[in-house]
């Protein structure tokens, strides 16, 4: 989160579970703000190593990695304007190559090339780190004038695979978080519906599903699939379609939900006759 506790033996990050310990953080704005002033200050004071990026080979893949200052490492995402003058310089030194910046855990942030060819076997092992206790969401980012952006490349590319496998892998754990912690929410919040995680050969793709049971709740905002399911009539055929497309052909029937991480989106109801043809029609669109 880019907090951290500056002492005189040592710095130490913060999490939002520390927040309760320090009085007024009621408010967080004005505390991430001051977080990342104080964060830039470090490169001017005496006394702390200046930002610095290292060289290494990852899983074959070139990488450079934030090594000063320490324990600073992934919290550098929050300084958008600091990490804009590295992706100028990398891109100027690698003759306008595209830099990837990679929040690989708290304490490690790699910038990766987009044409390095070693990127999947990077990617792959960053999968391997899933269960470790300070790993966070280890996807590739670009950074532009208005913010981060996550990189996703074409069906085609050699990374898209193992990518799809990582950010699925990745959103289910947050997800799986989520569930458990909104089920001690109370019941005026309805239905949490859930992330699901489906390995296929081009990659592993997330689906969440919505009954006619389900009444109204919320369903994950960035899964890849929606299924419909009329469980009031045997009888009658599920249907499963992409969310965006869903969205496209049924606005009114998702509402973004407000104050929640990950991103839900708010339902209400199963789409009546007529919508449900509309959504069946539509099943076989890529976007």
């Amino acid at each position: 989160m880019g907090l951290a506790r500056d002492t005189p033996d040592n710095i130490i990050p913060l999490y939002f579970s520390d927040l309760d310990l320090i009085p007024g953080t009621d408010d967080l704005g004005p505390i991430f703000g001051h977080a990342v002033e104080s964060l830039r200050g470090l490169n001017a004071q005496s006394g702390y190593a200046a930002l610095e990026l290292a060289v290494m080979l990852y899983a074959g893949a070139r990488v450079l990695a934030f090594t000063e200052p320490n324990n600073y490492q992934s919290s550098w995402f929050a300084d958008v304007d600091l990490v804009q003058q590295v992706a100028y310089s990398i891109s100027k030194q690698y003759h306008g190559a595209l830099p990837l910046f990679v929040p690989a855990s708290r304490s490690r942030l790699f910038v990766v090339l987009a044409d390095d060819p070693e990127l999947p076997a990077l990617f792959n092992r960053l999968l391997q780190d899933y269960d470790i206790d300070d790993a966070i969401y280890p996807l590739p980012h670009t950074v532009a004038a208005d913010g981060w952006m996550e990189w996703i490349p074409m069906p085609d590319h050699p990374a898209y695979a193992p990518l799809a496998n990582l950010r699925t892998t990745f959103r289910g754990r947050m997800y799986d978080h989520q569930q458990e912690f909104l089920s001690r929410w109370p019941e005026e919040m309805g239905h949490v519906a859930l992330y699901e995680v489906h390995d296929l050969d081009e990659g592993a793709v997330s689906l969440t599903q919505w009954r006619r049971s389900d009444r109204y709740g919320s369903i994950p905002a960035v899964a890849d699939f929606i299924n419909y399911l009329d469980d009031a009539d045997p009888e009658a055929a599920n249907i499963t379609i992409r969310l965006d497309v869903a969205r496209d052909v049924w606005p009114e029937g998702f509402k973004p939900l407000e104050n929640v991480w990950p991103p839900r989106y708010e339902v209400s109801g199963f789409p009546d006759p007529e919508t449900f043809q509309k959504l069946s029609e539509a099943a076989h669109r890529a976007f």
